[in-house]
């Protein structure tokens, strides 16, 4: 039959398996607390880590729409520079075309002139030689009509040459490309991203 003795010796050994299981239980709180701060610790840097990330992205994304705005700015420019060079070859070529015709209007004009210029002295001389009663008359018409001329000019020959204005572009109104793009965080966006820290 057990005794009291023997009951008690086995409530004593009871309470120390239970003392065991305690401080074990403590250990293992305490692991399990070290092993949850190491893994708040690791979101606190992933978190920093994606934050650097994120505005790596904004900086590259800004970056290449700066780059986009200037070179859609470029391509303006360079067709209204193609749009001035045609209005430039246009007019180079009626330049060398008016050129043209006008040396060789002069030259058949030169001709012309001299010899009548010849002509006419030659008429002069023996017209005044034979009547010189008609060339006194002849002299007074001409001053007669030289002060007519300048009571009332006549009227002045339309010209043969009009000029025609090539088409040419506008002036072209873009805005200047800046020397330095800034770039802006996007704070907003960074602060309402969620954090991977865990709750107790």
């Amino acid at each position: 039959m057990t005794s009291v003795q023997d009951v008690f010796d086995q409530l004593v050994a009871a309470n120390g398996h239970l003392t065991d299981i305690h401080n074990d239980e403590v250990a293992v709180r305490n692991s399990v607390d070290a092993v949850d701060n190491s893994v708040q610790d690791v979101a606190s840097k992933l978190d920093a880590v994606d934050a650097t990330l994120l505005d790596g992205f904004l900086t590259l994304s800004q970056g290449l729409a700066a780059l986009e705005h200037l070179e859609q700015q470029q391509n303006q420019i360079l067709v209204h520079i193609s749009q001035q060079n045609d209005a430039m070859i246009c007019y180079l070529n009626k330049i060398a075309m008016t050129t043209c015709a006008l040396l060789n209007e002069a030259h058949t004009q030169t001709l012309m002139q001299r010899q009548l210029a010849s002509d006419t002295k030659d008429l002069a001389e023996m017209y005044g030689s034979t009547n010189p009663a008609a060339a006194l008359t002849l002299s007074r018409e001409r001053a007669v009509e030289g002060r007519l001329d300048e009571c009332c000019p006549p009227t002045p020959i339309d010209p043969v040459c009009v000029f025609e204005a090539c088409d040419s572009p506008p002036p072209l109104d873009v805005e200047r490309p800046k020397t330095h793009v800034p770039i802006f965080r996007a704070e907003e966006e960074q602060t309402e991203r969620p954090s991977r820290k865990r709750t107790k």
